[in-house]
């Protein structure tokens, strides 16, 4: 089956319609892509990126549960190859372990998963060690309206991010897309 982004927007819920297109374009910014999808679900982001990285990466995508239905559709689109599916705990020490032995190599972690907000933050503090210069977090569901904690877990990382003694983050906020629930924020790490 050849597929297309149109394709995969087709089959997606209608919380992620708006987002597919912008995520999959952030993702052909890059020539050697590797990224890190926290939260599969039914995978519509993951569809998305792993068309983004054919013939040029790779998704690492974590979720607690199997994911059969995101399996069946990344075989259906012919992206087996693209995507490495990984069951547990995006902050166990077997993950944080397993993505340590990478090292600072991905152009974009994507975080979709619990939505609270201290578990969003930590999802941040580990992951975006892993993120290259120039790379992207990308956090779904985190309209301030949205009953969720992403959006306070977004504006605590970025406050303790801040370096009073050299008066600069290593992390900005490059987009927020919150016209449309459930929201989109995007930070970008500075080059």
């Amino acid at each position: 089956m050849v597929i297309g982004i149109n394709e995969i927007i087709n089959e997606s819920g209608s919380g992620e319609i708006p987002y597919i297109p912008l995520v999959f374009g952030l993702c052909n910014n890059f020539n050697n892509f590797k990224c890190i999808e926290l939260g599969t679900g039914a995978g519509s982001f993951l569809s998305s990126i792993a068309l983004a990285c054919k013939e040029k990466g790779k998704v690492y995508t974590i979720d607690k549960d199997g994911c059969q239905s995101a399996r069946e559709k990344i075989s259906r689109f012919g992206l087996s190859d693209y995507v490495e599916f990984l069951v547990m705990d995006d902050v166990s020490e077997d993950a944080i372990t397993y993505f340590k032995n990478f090292g600072q190599v991905f152009s974009l972690i994507m975080i979709d998963t619990s939505h609270e907000h201290l578990h969003t933050l930590k999802e941040l503090e580990i992951y975006s060690e892993f993120l290259i210069k120039g790379g992207y977090i990308v956090l779904h569901d985190s309209n301030p309206q949205a009953p969720y904690g992403v959006r306070r877990a977004i504006e605590t990382f970025l406050k303790n991010d801040y370096n009073p003694n050299s008066n600069k983050s290593d992390f900005v906020w490059g987009l927020d897309l919150n016209g449309h629930p459930p929201g989109l924020t995007i930070l970008r790490r500075i080059e």
